[in-house]
């Protein structure tokens, strides 16, 4: 990973003989504390004593950073050198916890979005690999950037709780940290909501006003795929049905393929162009007119797939999935 990153840790400690505002009085973290520890860590109001032993293997900015600063002496508080993070305390605490415990986040168990998005914030912009490594994983298995995938993904979220997360903050989490391989299928999600008039025009104020422009195209994009190729086969009649496949000679499994049609025509909330094939959609279909359907059906999700992308005017899979992996 790379060891640039924005709004450096300050290098300068805190002088003990300043006396900061009674609005702004610190506070022990009741979470990463420990007595024993030899370094002060300050995120907003929040102190929180560590180990900076632990903070210079984890971290190739912290070792840097603590190699200049012991040399340069300085002020302590409880006894330690103290440094000022630029970041949130939220983000802050779960970062020193998972350095200093990393068992209390397990691999096999669901994490927060907050924990996930101090990881790959934080394990980006202090390069501490292991941080940036795990975050990732889990948002990539959850948005996937290949079909198969897609379809492997288990009902409910299994990775990361992302069932009352603002998908606003998703987006401008991708952005900040170079994680866009997962826009696609963020974006997919949106679109695909029940209540996404009312969803896109409030998301908390996290959603740019370019997020819900493309919001808005990719979901009209995406509908009128998904009946014009998704379903486009439902409507296309056989010129000639004594030669046709269809055992049922064409008339019965025509009125069914219209039936599906305009049921899916005006239930435009489950416009999921990938979704995948119901059973439902072959009642009354004979095998053989099932078969093509199903074919085209198939052949047309991965190329949805393929655009996908695009509907929300992204770059194409090959450089989204390049992001930051290498980073």
């Amino acid at each position: 990973m790379s060891s640039e990153c924005d709004g450096q840790p300050s290098l300068k400690r805190p002088r003990t003989d300043d006396h900061p505002p009674a609005d702004n009085i610190l506070t022990r973290s009741p979470d990463v504390w420990y007595d024993d520890g030899n370094l002060i860590v300050i995120a907003e109001s929040t102190m929180f004593k560590v180990y900076m032993g632990r903070l210079s293997q984890s971290s190739s900015i912290f070792c840097d950073m603590f190699c200049v600063s012991t040399s340069s002496g300085g002020d302590h508080i409880d006894g330690c050198p103290a440094v000022h993070l630029p970041d949130s305390a939220e983000d802050v605490t779960h970062m020193l916890r998972a350095i200093h415990d990393w068992q209390y986040y397990p691999q096999s168990e669901i994490q927060s979005f907050s924990a996930v998005r101090a990881f790959l914030r934080l394990g980006k912009k202090y390069d501490i690999p292991f941080l940036w490594n795990e975050a990732s994983r889990r948002l990539r298995a959850e948005l996937p950037a290949s079909l198969p995938e897609f379809d492997g993904i288990p009902e409910g979220w299994v990775h990361v709780d992302l069932l009352e997360t603002p998908w606003g903050d998703t987006i401008n989490l991708a952005r900040e940290t170079g994680l866009i391989s997962i826009l696609p299928c963020v974006f997919l999600f949106c679109c695909t909501r029940n209540d996404f008039m009312e969803w896109v025009d409030d998301d908390d104020g996290d959603l740019s006003s370019e997020d819900q422009v493309r919001c808005y195209r990719g979901r009209d994009r995406m509908s009128s795929y998904y009946l014009k190729s998704t379903f486009g086969w439902l409507l296309k009649d056989d010129p000639h049905p004594e030669d046709s496949y269809c055992r049922n000679g064409s008339t019965r499994c025509r009125m069914s393929k219209l039936k599906l049609f305009f049921s899916r025509a005006t239930n435009l909330e489950l416009i999921c162009c990938v979704g995948s094939w119901r059973d439902s959609w072959g009642v009354g279909l004979c095998s053989e007119c099932l078969e093509s359907g199903e074919k085209s059906f198939a052949d047309s999700r991965v190329e949805c797939w393929s655009k996908l992308p695009s509907f929300f005017d992204l770059p194409p899979w090959e450089e989204l999935k390049i992001d930051n992996a290498s980073t």
